[in-house]
């Protein structure tokens, strides 16, 4: 369901990761139907978010998400350890060393500017003190 919320080239680039054994897809079959719909009705979020939240509660996975109402339905369900938005993931990478703090700021920029809802967030929370 994810892939086919996503634009053509993002569900592209998302089938050639796969396809390249980067990425794993995991099955969506092992949610009960009565559970995704009860969550779906529940949160009333897309399809794709619900399925994520479904999956991650049943099987303990982490989630990471860009919709902040599907993190806080995720947070209640399942705790807040367990949940992360777009901007944390830009600085695991800088705290990873595979993007510097002006690369992880500049890539912010751009998913705002394409549209992304992410809060106004300034260069130096992207920075560590490494």
């Amino acid at each position: 369901m994810v892939v086919s919320e996503c634009q053509v080239g993002s569900a592209a680039a998302i089938l050639e990761l796969q396809a390249a054994d980067a990425i794993g897809f995991l099955d969506d079959d092992i949610v009960p139907t009565d559970r995704f719909l009860e969550l779906l009705e529940l949160h009333e979020l897309g399809d794709g978010e619900t399925e994520c939240i479904a999956i991650c509660e049943l099987n303990g996975h982490m989630l990471c998400c860009d919709d902040r109402k599907a993190r806080e339905a995720a947070s209640t369900l399942f705790g807040q350890d367990r949940v992360v938005g777009t901007i944390r993931v830009l600085r695991w990478c800088v705290e990873e060393g595979l993007a510097d703090c002006g690369q992880a700021h500049d890539l912010f920029r751009s998913m705002r500017a394409a549209g992304g809802f992410l809060p106004n967030t300034d260069r130096t929370f992207f920075c560590t003190d490494s």
